[in-house]
């Protein structure tokens, strides 16, 4: 009687036993197959994140702007308000850099000198400048004292105390220029449309 009590318990845990192995095979195809599908999912994701971010010009979480764009978006930066512009160019002024001083002049700007006949047009002014530093070098910082500006128009005054070298003689002397400069608003920018200066040996 024990023995069959005995085999039936046996058999039973056999069972169960199967029962159970059954079951975590079970299991382990179903978390398998998630597995799977999540991997599936997240490649599939994977490539259709990658095409958008190229579409956008997005990369490592970074929007790249193509370099004619950011040097059009500078430009504009640059030429935002009449201070930005007068900045610009005296940093301009300072290295000389004609080509980048004429970038902030109108097409019909005029240069109106101390005791000199005034210069109107790119090509006048072009000229201007570089009739004068091949002449001399200045050597100062260009300051603003006030601004005033109505709607598309503004008057920017400025001071600039510098050491002018004649490159002829080698000659140097210490100038004062007072400037008045006249700026017009275009297509959101703003351009130098009319510039007087004068100098003198005193401040």
């Amino acid at each position: 009687m024990r023995l069959k009590e005995g085999f039936k318990m046996n058999q039973f845990k056999k069972a169960e036993h199967l029962s159970y192995l059954e079951w975590m095979k079970k299991a382990l195809k179903v978390q398998n197959y998630f597995f799977s599908m999540s991997m599936g999912l997240g490649a599939m994701l994977s490539v259709q994140l990658a095409d958008a971010s190229q579409q956008l010009g997005i990369s490592n979480g970074i929007v790249l702007i193509p370099a004619q764009q950011q040097s059009s978006d500078l430009i504009v930066s640059a030429q935002s308000t009449p201070e930005a512009v007068i900045t610009q160019y005296g940093e301009y002024l300072a290295t000389q850099n004609i080509d980048k001083i004429l970038e902030l002049y109108d097409s019909e700007a005029e240069i109106i000198p101390d005791q000199l006949a005034s210069l109107i047009g790119s090509k006048a002014i072009l000229s201007f400048y570089q009739k004068t530093f091949s002449s001399i070098k200045i050597k100062g910082k260009l300051n603003i004292t006030s601004v005033y500006k109505n709607n598309d128009i503004a008057i920017v005054r400025c001071e600039e105390p510098a050491q002018m070298t004649n490159l002829a003689t080698g000659k140097t002397e210490q100038q004062y220029f007072r400037e008045m400069l006249v700026l017009v608003k275009k297509q959101k920018k703003w351009w130098i449309y009319k510039y007087m200066f004068s100098k003198n040996n005193n401040s």
